[in-house]
């Protein structure tokens, strides 16, 4: 796609979210010609509804990053039902892999879940890329396999539909059907959900050497809570055509789901035969971030917090850290090294820990506290359990001591209930009981962060050795970021945008990417009057006082 089309395109879906508002009210008009419609069409292979829609939340994403429906109503006050019928497409662009759906439960299908724009969907029209439609071929089976296990995992996150994802699984085989593997696979005559299985765990076995939780992939995979466990009891009592035909096997654990998924040797020996080489044992699955995948970010920050933050990176690094854990072992202390960095949405939490990690080259075990209590809420003591044996089994694996990363703890240091009839307290309760303990004679790294940082429970005061806090920035602070992120800006606009708009170094990112959207649709750069009208509107987003969503026109 050449820099005309790109333009052409942006402008396209701007025209049709001013347009919007009118359009939705006739809804014979999507079976009229329009150019804009069918430039959004052509790039994503998409049906006219599709594109409005899309067109919609692609302009509304840059002010909300994550898109309700009651979003959307409220933006359409006067079309409230005519924009729930959009509901099908919604769920289409998720299934095609242009949205994703996150919500906090699955079965909350309608109000309860937000619909989000891929990033790279952004980069690539930006980049003048064509979009990576359904069709596309894969080079080789390695690639094949590991955007299959994306898409599964991918739908797990954004609780998609099992129908439109094993569609489009499918899709993607037949097209690919040339790769002799696939062919052989598909020759199976597995359930299209069965062979969706059955590519994950050889891919797991293939990547890293991993079993598949069970429960967790199946959990990615369907979206009834009854269908998944259906096909997890059959997989027990081995009547599942993937166990009963020999081509995957179970092996128990201890905590979680009890049960992963892995190849057997007839799977092995058929592989093989077509060239891909499996080992027979595997370790179990984890999420892991290497230090090198991590992009060098320069990082803003106050004087005292750029202090604490270098006291913990060297203190970290390899020669420190060994020395370190000698001392505390010498004195009969626990060994492990463990902060917590709290502050405000957008201050550089997340980032700083990717940067530790980067800088003291230290592999990353990433774990995300709210999603894992959503996900196994009446085993969450186990899933704490299995997260610090997986860890410790991690440590044994690697040359240097990861980090261990728990993201967004709050859930999980907030103060106590007292004795309670409610099983969610009480559940609370027993999963920070177990987190103390397996605090209390940690031995390896362990870097946590939160927004809630006063309501700390005081057990685990004392068990965080740093705890470094992160402000919103000041205003010399402030206007540094915009210096790196935009430094075309003299410095004296730079004072004035941080002056005027006290924005965290999150927000500043969210002005620039705009910025970028513009500049592409204009072709020409910013002008500091242009800057400070997209920060009205960022203000605006903050206060909940939309009056105007969409792109900036220049005058």
């Amino acid at each position: 796609m050449q820099n005309l089309t790109t333009k052409q395109l942006l402008k396209s879906i701007d025209i049709i979210f001013r347009e919007s508002r009118k359009m939705i009210e006739d809804e014979n008009i999507f079976d009229l010609p329009d150019d804009n419609l069918l430039a959004i069409q052509n790039y994503f292979g998409t049906t006219r509804r599709e594109s409005f829609i899309l067109a919609v939340i692609f302009v509304m994403s840059f002010d909300e990053s994550k898109i309700s429906i009651s979003s959307l109503t409220e933006f359409f006050p006067n079309n409230t039902t005519n924009i729930l019928l959009f509901r099908k497409e919604l769920e289409s662009l998720t299934g095609k892999g242009i949205l994703r759906k996150t919500g906090e439960n699955k079965n909350e299908e309608l109000f309860g879940v937000k619909y989000s724009l891929k990033q790279s969907i952004i980069i690539d029209i930006l980049d003048g890329k064509p979009f990576n439609v359904t069709g596309d071929t894969e080079p080789d089976i390695y690639s094949l396999l590991e955007r299959i296990s994306k898409v599964i995992d991918e739908n797990g996150d954004s609780c998609g539909e099992t129908e439109i994802m094993c569609s489009y699984i499918l899709t993607i085989l037949e097209i690919n059907r040339n790769i002799p593997f696939i062919n052989a696979v598909m020759e199976l005559n597995l359930k299209i959900d069965y062979t969706a299985i059955y590519l994950y765990v050889i891919w797991a076995s293939l990547d890293r050497n991993l079993d598949a939780e069970a429960n967790i992939l199946l959990y990615s995979l369907y979206n009834q809570s009854s269908t998944r466990i259906r096909v997890m009891q059959s997989i027990r009592d081995g009547s599942n055509d993937l166990i009963s035909r020999g081509l995957l096997e179970i092996s128990e654990n201890d905590f979680l789901s009890d049960l992963s998924l892995k190849v057997t040797e007839l799977t092995i020996n058929m592989a093989k035969e077509f060239g891909i080489k499996l080992k027979s044992k595997a370790k179990s699955a984890r999420y892991t971030i290497k230090p090198e995948s991590v992009k060098e970010k320069h990082l803003i920050f106050n004087e005292n917090e750029m202090q604490q933050l270098s006291t913990l990176k060297n203190l970290l690094k390899e020669d420190c850290f060994e020395n370190t854990q000698k001392r505390l072992s010498n004195r009969n202390l626990p060994e492990g090294i463990t902060a917590i960095l709290y502050g405000g949405p957008g201050t550089g939490k997340t980032e700083s820990v990717l940067q530790i990690a980067r800088e003291t080259n230290r592999e990353i075990m990433k774990v995300d506290i709210s999603q894992t209590k959503s996900m196994w809420f009446g085993e969450s003591e186990k899933v704490v359990k299995k997260i610090f044996s997986e860890y410790k089994l991690f440590v044994t694996e690697s040359e240097r001591t990861p980090l261990l990363f728990i993201n967004e703890a709050d859930a999980l240091i907030s103060k106590r209930h007292e004795a309670s009839s409610s099983n969610t307290r009480n559940t609370e309760n027993s999963i920070q009981n177990i987190l103390l303990e397996e605090l209390e004679n940690f031995n390896g790294i362990l870097l946590a962060t939160t927004n809630l940082i006063g309501n700390l429970d005081r057990a685990f005061d004392r068990r965080f050795l740093f705890k470094i806090r992160f402000p919103e920035p000041n205003a010399d602070i402030r206007a540094k970021i915009w210096k790196i992120k935009s430094p075309n800006l003299t410095d004296l606009e730079c004072c004035r945008l941080a002056k005027d708009f006290d924005f965290s170094g999150g927000q500043i990112d969210n002005i620039i990417k705009k910025m970028a959207i513009e500049e592409a649709i204009y072709g020409k750069e910013f002008s500091i009057e242009n800057i400070i009208e997209l920060c009205n509107s960022e203000t605006f987003v903050r206060s909940k006082s939309i009056n105007k969503i969409g792109f900036l026109k220049y005058r």
